[in-house]
């Protein structure tokens, strides 16, 4: 059904607004030409900087990072999804890292705003109330915190996408027995294309986010087989979805594995302080959702819970539902469960506050089926309705400044210097800094924080020597330097005969080592999983390259054929 020029408009101006809305908070954040600090914000800056300098050399998928993460030849980049930081890492060809990285978080708002109101208009609601739901949804106070404060971009981009399998589980949920076609992409495609795409983009920007969603999604399917006539055709079209999701994800999938399974690595280390401080009781929830914490969830749908109470009588039955499953989703991410857990196998799982955003777009609903309950007049209903959009975007500008922004920059220091061993940029367990352009590479460097050792080999001691990248020539220190490579480091300086130590790390994995002559070396590693090469003739340059397994390049074969089957596919029955 085509759209008249005024429902574009009326689709369209509010887009406009909220585009303009949160282009005008982050520059508020960063008018100055800095950035602040954010537990992930040096984390995600060195695998957008990895993606960057390899897509410049034509290696659009690297295998191991060496521009970045201390340049050791760490295969992080492989090991985390890279949907987010890939799109930072081509905004840094056309913007500068500060303004590129802040156009990032723009479209993480957008990405999020836009989906959750296309979901929203899908389940039946009005244009005003499911702009209103995405504005509570994107503005909420921990959604906020989290893109702004945190930098938690994997986390962020994974909730953008959350809610096309909520669309995908209400179109199974509401198919009719006598439409249902079992094994036809073609009749079911309305129901498979929100699930396929939404748990595709999911996993390709954070994997826990992922693992949440999944769980969630096994009771909610549980829940339909129990009460939906149509059991055979849910199944059949999960598993559908499910194959179709599989062969989009392998392409990382497989390197996860293949990583995972064929080495002894160190998983990211849990910290003693974050486990049930990120488990909020519910003083907690009331109190953050006026400041600017991730540890709620926010104002709005605190408000929507106390509407909930006051109301629950005069609700319908299908609202009730939601209401309670609202009240359930909070204590899911609450303390009085976690505190439980924690003491538990299963207690090594950190931040449960995550969880709360689930809780967050169900609170979002709530409020406007609450406002719907108290309304009938459609014009009251509109006009309550712009202003709670209104003010939850406001609020967002209020606690972001008040709670956050005005302490961050009385207190930060600039990052103007090249971090060591005696002065790192942060730390550890927190700091407080901020970068500006000329000085954002000195996140690359000597970087001893959140992130920089994950998934190196287990017998990895993370040295000095290795971190300053020192070569020994049969243990005795040799001057030199290097230069990063697509998947590999090229080392430059007089190495003689005997066996050379580079600050390389090695897995089981397959490298080219040669010197300058083309000449390939025999390698080994030490005990601290380092590459040594045993050099029979004197030279003054060593090449370490990683080459990519058969499987992994399979893998990304299947992966990408499938993509572009499916996007042809989808052009296809849009313009036929």
């Amino acid at each position: 059904m085509k759209l008249t020029f005024n429902e574009k408009i009326q689709l369209g101006i509010p887009v406009i607004l909220f585009g303009i809305a949160m282009a005008a908070l982050l520059f508020m954040v960063g008018h100055n030409g800095e950035l602040f600090y954010g537990a992930d914000f040096q984390f995600h800056f060195n695998r957008m900087y990895e993606y960057h300098e390899n897509i410049r050399r034509l290696n659009f998928f690297p295998t191991i990072s060496t521009f970045s993460a201390n340049q050791i030849g760490s295969n992080v980049i492989a090991m985390y999804p890279s949907f987010p930081t890939y799109l930072g890492a081509l905004m840094l060809f056309v913007f500068k890292p500060i303004l590129a990285m802040y156009i990032l978080i723009w479209c993480q708002f957008m990405i999020q705003f836009l989906i959750t109101r296309f979901v929203a208009r899908k389940m039946n609601l009005e244009n005003i109330e499911a702009t209103t739901v995405a504005v509570i949804f994107v503005t909420s106070t921990a959604l906020v915190s989290q893109s702004i404060q945190q930098w938690l971009l994997g986390e962020t981009f994974a909730m953008s996408f959350m809610p096309l399998i909520l669309l995908g589980l209400y179109r199974l949920a509401t198919k009719s027995v006598e439409s249902t076609k079992l094994m036809s992409i073609k009749e079911n495609w309305n129901e498979l294309w929100p699930l396929i795409v939404g748990f595709t983009a999911v996993l390709y920007s954070h994997v826990l986010s992922l693992a949440m969603v999944f769980v969630y999604f096994c009771i909610a399917v549980l829940y339909l087989l129990i009460t939906r006539k149509t059991r055979v055709y849910i199944v059949v079209n999960v598993i559908i979805a499910g194959v179709i999701t599989l062969l989009l994800s392998i392409a990382f999938l497989i390197p996860f594995l293949f990583n995972s399974l064929n080495n002894n690595l160190q998983t990211p280390e849990p910290y003693p302080f974050l486990d049930t401080w990120a488990a909020p009781k519910m003083l907690e929830i009331w109190n953050g959702a006026f400041a600017y914490s991730t540890n709620t969830i926010g104002l709005f749908p605190v408000i929507s819970v106390i509407l909930g109470l006051f109301l629950y009588p005069k609700l319908t039955n299908h609202v009730k539902k939601v209401f309670l499953l609202s009240i359930l989703l909070v204590f899911n991410g609450s303390f009085y469960l976690w505190n439980l857990i924690y003491k538990s196998p299963l207690g090594v799982i950190q931040f449960p506050h995550r969880l709360l955003v689930f809780a967050i777009l169900s609170l979002a609903f709530l409020f406007v089926f609450e406002i719907r309950s108290l309304y009938d007049n459609s014009k009251q209903r509109t006009i309550l309705l712009i202003c709670t959009a209104v003010f939850s975007i406001f609020s967002s500008f209020y606690f972001t400044k008040k709670n956050w922004l005005d302490g961050v920059k009385a207190n930060s220091i600039l990052v103007d210097y090249t971090p060591n061993e005696k002065r790192p940029v942060t730390m550890p367990p927190v700091g407080t800094y901020r970068v500006n352009n000329t000085g954002i590479d000195n996140l690359l460097k000597y970087w001893v924080t959140f992130g920089a050792f994950d998934y190196l080999p287990k017998n990895n001691q993370h040295d000095s020597s290795l971190l300053n990248h020192q070569v020994q020539l049969n243990s005795q220190p040799v001057p030199s330097t290097y230069s990063s490579i697509g998947n590999g480091i090229k080392y430059e300086g007089n190495f003689g005969k005997g066996n050379i130590k580079l600050p390389f790390i090695t897995y089981n994995s397959n490298y080219e080592v040669h010197d300058k002559n083309g000449h390939s070396l025999s390698y080994s590693s030490d005990q601290s999983s380092q590459m040594v090469v045993k050099n029979t003739e004197a030279t003054n340059e060593i090449t370490v390259k990683r080459k990519a397994s058969v499987l992994e390049v399979v893998s990304l074969i299947i992966s990408f054929i499938t993509g572009i089957t499916l996007i042809i596919y989808a052009l296809y029955r849009r313009f036929k």
